[in-house]
């Protein structure tokens, strides 16, 4: 292979890592539930760690893809709902945590829900907020801090209750505003049509 073949191979593996690491955390995940409890940190350390470096190695390599953008939304998401799920069940934290806890990510759902029954023209832009990130960061230090340090549990929980409830209502209200102009532009064409 000459220097050019192994520079471009080599260029290939390096944008192939973001989405590799996505969907590593995802099947991370979904077998949250199904490993041994000693060996549930460690997979919660690697969710937490590759959702920090998947988007920022994306950037520097060039390996951001519309499916990556899609994909890590949705992996970040299944992580916390199967990792607090599986917690809840186990006893480990009561239904009201979870509920708090993942705020952010049940209101990111029923906006979901209720895009798919607008009948919009045009696609809702669902890009991610800062503060959603920063809801992200908070879910997996209140998570680990379960494992970790048990007893600083409640101050790490109002916290992360706090920042998901106020992302909740942040992607709420940007929903509320993308839908009303949707419908204002929908309208305007409809009369722009008929005159």
């Amino acid at each position: 292979m000459n220097i050019f073949g192994v520079r471009t191979f080599s260029r290939r593996i390096l944008r192939a890592i973001p989405n590799t690491l996505t969907i590593l955390r995802l099947i991370a995940g979904l077998a949250f539930p199904f490993v041994g409890v000693g060996y549930r940190l460690p997979v919660l350390i690697f969710a937490g760690v590759s959702d920090l470096i998947d988007g920022e190695i994306g950037r520097r390599t060039g390996g951001t893809s519309r499916f990556g953008k899609l994909l890590d939304p949705i992996a970040d998401k299944t992580v916390i709902l199967v990792v607090v799920t599986t917690l809840l069940l186990d006893g480990s934290i009561a239904w009201w945590e979870l509920l708090l806890v993942a705020s952010r990510d049940l209101c990111v759902i029923a906006i979901s829900v209720g895009v798919l029954f607008q009948d919009l023209r045009q696609r809702m832009e669902t890009s991610p907020l800062m503060i959603g990130k920063v809801a992200t960061a908070a879910q997996f230090t209140y998570l680990a801090t379960l494992f970790l340090i048990p007893e600083a549990r409640w101050f790490v929980f109002i916290i992360t209750a706090a920042i998901s409830l106020l992302a909740g209502f942040a992607y709420l209200y940007d929903a509320i505003i993308q839908v009303k102009e949707l419908s204002n532009r929908r309208l305007h064409m409809v009369k722009v049509s008929t005159e």
